[in-house]
């Protein structure tokens, strides 16, 4: 049995009902069960799973179902448990700018634009130094006037925004007004 911590609660991870759990401390479980597997049955014990830091430092591990296997995130699993997401908003935000605390009370439902903002304002991010060599000498320098912020390149905007550079240039070009609610503009 695994020994909970003050005030934890664990639910269903979705979709994994009786193989996995979730916390609100953002531990996750596998639960004892028996399953066959061939000729025999294969006896699983109840017992923590160990989670692995991405390259972008969130946690992660697999869930299997049905010889399935998925890479799943752990902020969003205790964000699906946990958090309504009435405005169906599709990234979770770690409050607090850890990216390995995915306790309920640190999580929260975002758009990309309030991710960005939340990056930006309240976690002091600033833009990133252009090394030498990295942007081409012919790159324009443009604006994101929804966020304030300048960026060297249309390509260092979509590494630090997730956008697509497409998208971006339509903007600066005056072709759409906007992309994913961010307006941007050459300088």
């Amino acid at each position: 049995m695994i020994q909970d911590l003050d005030n934890e609660i664990w639910v269903p991870v979705a979709e994994y009902h009786g193989l996995y759990e979730v916390s609100n401390m953002g531990r996750i479980k596998t639960l004892a069960r028996t399953y066959y597997g061939g000729a025999c049955p294969v006896k699983i014990k109840e017992r923590l799973r160990k989670l692995t830091e991405t390259t972008k430092g969130y946690l992660a591990l697999l869930l299997s179902k049905d010889t399935i296997s998925v890479h799943a995130m752990v902020h969003r699993i205790v964000a699906q448990a946990f958090i309504p997401n009435l405005d169906n908003k599709p990234q979770v935000n770690h409050k607090n700018g850890i990216k390995t605390d995915n306790r309920v009370e640190n999580l929260e439902w975002v758009t990309n634009k309030e991710n960005c903002i939340h990056s930006w304002q309240v976690l002091n991010r600033k833009s990133l130094s252009q090394p030498k060599g990295e942007f081409s000498k012919f790159s324009k320098k443009i604006k994101c006037d929804t966020l304030d912020m300048t960026f060297n390149s249309i390509k260092e905007a979509c590494q630090i925004l997730g956008l697509t550079g497409a998208r971006i240039s339509e903007v600066c070009k005056g072709i759409k007004n906007h992309t994913r609610g961010f307006t941007f503009r050459y300088l």
